[in-house]
């Protein structure tokens, strides 16, 4: 793997060796960290990246470093979620796709007679917050902020409009979640977003059959489609000139 001067053959290009790439993944800043690992992923044999850095770091590092991987972008984003899912699938969980793409994917998951589905995103922006460590039976999992989340399901509504983006929006200003503070960093994340722009999209958002799929009516409706207006009305105040 390494030449007469310890360096590897994917850093040919370079002067590092593997003990100061080691050196470097361990000590060094998140943007060189990020630099490096891309590289090692674009032009290290794919089992070989794992010999230098881990699934978790790799996931940590995401949004920083698909920008450095070129061609092999496509490889590893449909990599990627296909070892998830082979780990819930091995964790005695019934796995079904539902929806994939380079960046995102969707799955059933079940256990016995309880269904979840999880969505597993690429994403293209740093965290506006750090994720927060809970533990769970013995496990780590970091979890996202309700400040992050909040920023992420506007993102979300802007982009593709599901109903229950707008019913997590609703329960997270519910739990205390600041729409104004959450609308500024959503456009820190998503160079698209802006309120008067998803203004406008609730604006257009059928309720109506949105909801006849989704199984709702009546009050829980009625209820969702008030705070479609009342979202509306902070969205137009808060990017009113002046």
């Amino acid at each position: 793997m390494v030449d007469a001067q310890g360096r590897p053959y994917f850093l040919c290009d370079c002067e590092l060796t593997a003990d100061d790439l080691r050196r470097h993944l361990l000590e060094g800043d998140r943007a060189t960290r990020a630099y490096l690992v891309g590289k090692l992923m674009r032009q290290a044999k794919p089992d070989d990246v794992f010999l230098f850095v881990s699934l978790e770091e790799i996931r940590d590092l995401w949004p920083d470093l698909e920008r450095y991987l070129g061609l092999t972008r496509p490889f590893w984003s449909w990599l990627l979620p296909r070892w998830e899912e082979t780990l819930l699938a091995g964790g005695g969980l019934e796995v079904q796709v539902l929806q994939e793409s380079p960046a995102f994917y969707r799955m059933r998951v079940s256990a016995g007679a309880e269904t979840t589905i999880v969505d597993l995103v690429a994403e293209a922006a740093a965290p506006i917050e750090a994720p927060l460590e809970h533990h769970f039976g013995g496990s780590a999992v970091m979890v996202d902020t309700p400040h992050e989340i909040l920023v992420n399901k506007l993102c979300a509504l802007l982009g593709r409009a599901e109903l229950r983006d707008l019913q997590d929006v609703g329960a997270l200003l519910d739990a205390g979640g600041e729409l104004e503070r959450a609308v500024g960093d959503a456009s820190r994340k998503d160079g698209g977003f802006s309120p008067v722009t998803l203004a406008w999209v609730l604006e257009g958002l059928d309720l109506a059959t949105l909801g006849k799929v989704a199984g709702l009516a009546g009050e829980a409706l009625q209820g969702l489609d008030r705070l479609r207006v009342e979202l509306i009305t902070r969205l137009l105040a808060l990017s009113r000139p002046g």
